[in-house]
């Protein structure tokens, strides 16, 4: 069982001893491991990341550590309590890709915010754009500090909460570091739901509620007894039909297939939904004709809810988007050709590329070793690879892996530093080192980089547009 979380050390002080079994806490605090080893008193196996966060500077040594975990402490379940900068779709993201999926249950994220710091009245509750960008992947939503909280914070704080799309799994307040261990291993109590009632100005006002807005209408008028009737004043069937459809998490969606069916889908009304795409996890919105994507930190399934229209009320049409989203799946792995990095261009052409191809590319770097010590094998810079797609300006990239794993998309010139390791000894880079191609960004380099920035197994590189 591993457990991600974004916890304060004073409340597992409290619940690692409430809990059965033996459980092990891995830490990346900024070398705080000695004062954390010391709060817990062997409760649990403590583990520490040194080198920074886990997201970025440290990204492999994560995997490691949960790896020596389960191979000599066994636990029963393991907490990922990354520092209060971590991305937490990152972290899944990277244990996934790593492999450890495979040895463990991935248990829904659990993150803390200071119900101190919020601000009633204020948009996002006032908390900073990286606590923000936290609870956009959390499944559980704790409020820490409850105790240093006034009424009017508690209300915002759960009012915030119940309004999150798609429902939290649970929300639960902690004082003093108390929690009910239920709210962070479950099984979650039913946490009440409430509708999002849309802003007057919200650009995601659908059609189904100006639909509602003109039967409204309509029926005013028609009752009216001074009002001349009219072909609009005669009873019908109300003209939509909702869809909603949940796929889990490990489904991946082909982006150019779904993009398709949104764009050429007449009787769409309303769509929104969280979708793990083969460009990776993205929020998807189509209101008044037009189509929103942006990133998403959510990873607890792909889920839609759309309204379609349905004059003829029989739900041929509601049925017609089921079945195109679900044409729209992909295989569990992108298609590879055999011995080839794939280069997708921003209009979805592609380029197959195989070892000596790269290998051709200006900018070789002979070994690797001699930038990053402890790896192994010929590289050529990334941003060669994606010179050969004549990328716009502001174009960005996606890295996709063997196992359908995608990173988040980056802006071209993030690009600079990384590089794309091609051959070890003038032969094909073996799997074990994780050929036959893998993306290697440098300690050091930039100021951003991929996630997960080794990805092993790169299958594709993929463009698109600003």
């Amino acid at each position: 069982l591993l457990l991600l979380l974004l916890l304060l050390l004073a409340l597992l002080q409290g619940l690692l001893p409430r809990l059965p079994g033996k459980s092990a806490v891995i830490v990346n605090d900024f070398g705080q491991a000695r004062i954390d080893a010391t709060l817990l008193d062997g409760a649990a196996t403590l583990t520490d990341i040194p080198g920074g966060c886990v997201c970025c500077t440290a990204p492999e040594g994560l995997g490691r550590a949960v790896e020596a975990l389960l191979d000599t402490v066994k636990p029963d379940r393991i907490f990922i309590e990354p520092s209060g900068l971590a991305r937490p779709q990152d972290v899944v993201d990277m244990l996934a890709r790593g492999g450890v999926g495979l040895r463990v249950a991935l248990q829904p994220t659990v993150v803390l915010v200071d119900l101190a710091r919020v601000r009633v009245g204020v948009p996002g509750l006032g908390l900073p754009t990286e606590v923000l960008a936290q609870l956009e992947a959390a499944d559980v939503l704790v409020g820490s500090r409850a105790d240093l909280a006034d009424t009017e914070q508690h209300a915002a704080f759960l009012a915030f909460a119940t309004q999150v799309w798609p429902p939290l799994l649970a929300v639960a307040t902690a004082a003093r570091g108390a929690i009910d261990p239920a709210f962070v291993v479950g099984p979650w109590p039913e946490m009440p739901r409430t509708e999002r009632t849309p802003e007057p100005n919200d650009e995601t006002q659908s059609h189904h509620d100006e639909a509602h807005s003109r039967n409204d209408e309509t029926k005013s008028r028609c009752d009216d007894p001074h009002h001349e009737h009219t072909l609009d004043c005669v009873p019908r069937r109300h003209p939509y039909a909702a869809v909603s459809e949940v796929w889990p998490a490990e489904a991946i969606f082909t982006w150019e297939k779904l993009r398709e069916v949104l764009q050429n889908a007449p009787s769409l009304a309303r769509f929104k939904g969280l979708v793990h795409t083969d460009i990776g996890w993205v929020r998807i919105d189509v209101a008044g004709g037009r189509l929103h994507v942006a990133p998403t930190g959510y990873r607890r399934d792909s889920r839609v809810d759309a309204i379609v229209e349905d004059a003829d009320a029989t739900g041929s049409e509601a049925a017609l988007l089921r079945q195109h989203l679900h044409a729209a799946l992909a295989p569990m792995a992108p298609a590879l050709i055999d011995g080839a990095l794939v280069l997708v261009d921003e209009g979805d052409r592609i380029l197959a590329l195989d070892r000596r191809a790269l290998a051709g590319l200006p900018g070789q770097v002979p070994d690797v070793s001699v930038i990053q010590p402890g790896r192994v094998g010929s590289a050529v810079p990334l941003a060669e690879v994606l010179a050969l797609a004549a990328p716009s300006p502001d174009a960005r990239f996606v890295l996709v892996a063997s196992d359908g794993m995608t990173t988040v998309p980056l802006g071209v010139r993030e690009a600079a530093g990384a590089l794309v390791v091609h051959s070890l000894d003038g032969a094909e880079l073996p799997a074990g080192q994780g050929g036959p191609f893998r993306v290697l960004v440098p300690a050091g380099t930039g100021e951003e980089k991929p996630t997960c920035a080794s990805v092993k197994g790169l299958v594709r590189v993929r463009l698109l547009p600003g």
